[in-house]
């Protein structure tokens, strides 16, 4: 935790394909994961009060306070409702305007955009690994 109140965490390169909602959903899984490992851990010696997931998205913000009628993602929103209700605290939500100069949300898009230019890469590092086994097989 950078200052021991905030945890920063990237790691959506195994979403490719996915929906921008399910990115979203799943980013939010993964730092109430997070918050419960370090909470649990031995050496954890903060106390906090509650979790605020601070979000652009609608989607997360409004699943997350139960708002929304759920017909899509159903398996994908009870591991979120499960990491809601079990990541060790009290789960508070607050939308704000994307790209308005939050400083937290302005972070996380720094981070998502790390990740596409990891994947890019990754992809034309796979793209040219295959070309070259092809040519090399094909003689």
């Amino acid at each position: 935790m950078p200052d021991g109140n905030e945890i920063r965490n990237s790691g959506g390169y195994e979403l490719v394909g996915v929906t921008n909602n399910h990115a979203e959903i799943t980013a939010a899984i993964n730092g109430l994961k997070r918050i419960y490992e370090i909470a649990t851990s031995e050496d954890f010696q903060d106390e906090f009060s509650s979790v605020l997931v601070i979000s652009d998205s609608k989607y997360v913000i409004n699943q997350g306070e139960k708002n929304w009628r759920r017909n899509k993602n159903l398996e994908l929103l009870e591991n979120f409702d499960h990491w809601v209700d079990h990541c060790g605290f009290p789960v508070n939500f607050m939308w704000v305007r994307g790209h308005a100069g939050v400083e937290e949300n302005e972070q996380v898009d720094e981070l998502a955009g790390l990740e596409v230019q990891m994947i890019k890469a990754e992809h034309i590092a796979i793209e040219y690994t295959n070309t070259k086994e092809m040519k090399h097989e094909n003689g």
